[in-house]
């Protein structure tokens, strides 16, 4: 039976302001992400809030439809620290808002997730716009060029990181190793709307230079595998999330680069 879907973000609908609902959003992304899916039950997230379990309800019409929510807050921080890296580059393509829209249709509203995401949004274009004439110079030439389209996935990957690593919530809710955890029909869901902040990816990697031989879907599968990974052993007092990031893309793209080069004879 399909559930209704909760209210949108940043509304109230007369049983409870937008404040109560991001507060619920924040507790349910630390319980999930402590206690699992399964061992978080709806009682333990009022109970953070100070909030009666069935007053949750007024609010999201079941435990999924709370974790979906919070899945695409998940997702709304990464699109908005990615899109923000990529700005400088005019020929990156289109942004993951416009992917969205011309998947769902003209009638499509606001993406989802873009509301309660709008300070990690507005943060992330401060930074962009701090960090413009580095990438730039960093580019070496103009969009389009082989080591501008290097430069746009390098970008890419270190925003993914930053965002990855801050020790957010609801960031690792968004792994597939948290995803992997739950039920097929919710795990189909969050993958067709993490499908959408990936193919800004995918577009990325048809754009730099590959031999004719080399799988564009393994290599970006390589590439996030990676990338997730560095949860696991990421140490703040370590290398930045940015050196990470470029270090693994040098890495990864010599290793494709030396299986271009023939064998001696």
């Amino acid at each position: 039976m399909t559930q209704p879907p909760e209210p949108p973000a940043g509304t109230a609908d007369g049983r409870g302001g937008s404040s109560r609902r991001q507060a619920l959003l924040d507790a349910a992304a630390n319980l999930f992400v402590a206690k699992g899916y399964a061992g978080t039950s709806i009682r333990d997230i009022a109970a953070a809030v100070d909030m009666l379990p069935g007053s949750v309800y007024y609010h999201f019409a079941s435990k999924e439809r709370l974790l979906l929510a919070v899945h695409r807050e998940g997702v709304a921080h990464f699109t908005a620290e990615v899109e923000a890296a990529l700005a400088p580059f005019q020929a990156a393509g289109p942004t993951l808002e416009r992917v969205a829209r011309q998947a769902a249709g003209p009638a499509a509203g606001p993406l989802p997730g873009r509301t309660t995401g709008q300070k990690a949004a507005e943060a992330a274009a401060k930074r962009a716009s701090q960090g413009d004439s580095q990438t730039t110079a960093q580019s070496g030439g103009p969009a389009g060029c082989d080591s501008d389209a290097w430069a746009a996935l390098a970008a890419a990957c270190a925003a993914h990181l930053r965002v990855l690593l801050d020790g957010s919530a609801y960031a690792q809710v968004v792994t597939p190793e948290f995803i992997k955890t739950l039920g097929q029909d919710v795990r189909d869901e969050m993958v067709a709307e993490r499908a959408v902040y990936e193919r800004q990816f995918i577009d990325l990697i048809d754009r730099v230079p590959l031999a004719a031989g080399v799988d564009r879907r393994l290599f970006r599968l390589t590439l996030f595998g990676a990338l997730s990974w560095a949860l696991h052993w990421y140490r703040p007092d370590g290398l930045t999330p940015d050196a990470i990031a470029e270090t693994m893309l040098t890495l990864l793209r010599r290793g494709v680069d030396a299986a271009e080069q023939p064998a001696d004879a």
